[in-house]
């Protein structure tokens, strides 16, 4: 007799937003981790900027009842980068550099 094992996969959309706050952090490495220079031209930072977006549209209704919205990718780069100090980045960035 075989036995055949199935995995549970969450479809994408709850799988993207059970996992917003890593996702978030993700998209400002992302952002972190790129030059200067020609940012919005980079691959990862478009690559960032459309899987934000997709997080931005698909959440859009769960929290219809609120006021607060999510900001627009750049503006959500900038307030990352003012609430993190050097630490907490490195700290983010470090299993991304092992």
């Amino acid at each position: 007799m075989t036995e055949i094992k199935t995995l549970s996969i969450p479809d994408p959309i709850t799988a993207l937003l059970n996992n917003y706050e890593m996702t978030i952090e993700r998209l400002y490495i992302f952002n972190r981790l790129l030059p200067e220079r020609d940012t919005k031209e980079n691959d990862l930072y478009q690559l960032a900027a459309e899987y934000y977006k997709v997080l931005k549209h698909v959440s859009k209704e769960l929290y219809k009842d609120f006021s607060v919205e999510l900001l627009p990718v750049g503006e959500f780069f900038e307030e990352m980068s003012e609430r993190l100090d050097d630490d907490e980045i490195q700290e983010l960035i470090k299993p991304f550099l092992e």
